[in-house]
């Protein structure tokens, strides 16, 4: 979906961040970033100079949403790791929504993973109640 080009002093890494978070932060930390990604902004070219790359036109909407200066790289990595585990009728009504332009900013798209994410999880308990 997106893949990020890091580079800290004269380390780098390209990193796919649809990644689980916990490993982008061991890549981070194994080229001498202690800062949590979280904490990371996009624009921090002072200390790390951070391109993001889409693999599709559906990481193309999403970079089109990502304000450099306020959205950091954990929250990119976090968005994309979520939609990796969607299930296919969740990412298809997510990409829907995506490409209808239902969404100014990452943290709207990120609200709106997240409660797919947790309408899942209700239907998925449900289901094996009834089981």
């Amino acid at each position: 979906m997106i893949t990020a080009r890091i580079q800290f002093l004269q380390n780098s890494l390209t990193a796919d961040l649809s990644q689980i978070p916990i490993c982008l932060h061991d890549d981070l930390q194994h080229m001498g970033v202690l800062t949590p990604q979280d904490l990371i902004l996009l624009d921090n070219a002072r200390t790390l100079k951070i391109e993001l790359y889409p693999a599709d036109n559906r990481g193309e909407r999403i970079l089109d949403l990502i304000d450099k200066k306020t959205d950091t790289l954990g929250a990119v990595n976090r968005l994309c790791y979520s939609i990796r585990c969607m299930d296919a009728s969740d990412k298809t009504r997510f990409f829907d929504s995506l490409k209808n332009g239902n969404y100014n900013t990452l943290s709207e798209v990120q609200q709106d993973v997240d409660k797919l994410r947790e309408q899942r999880k209700i239907k998925n308990r449900q289901d094996e109640k009834c089981r």
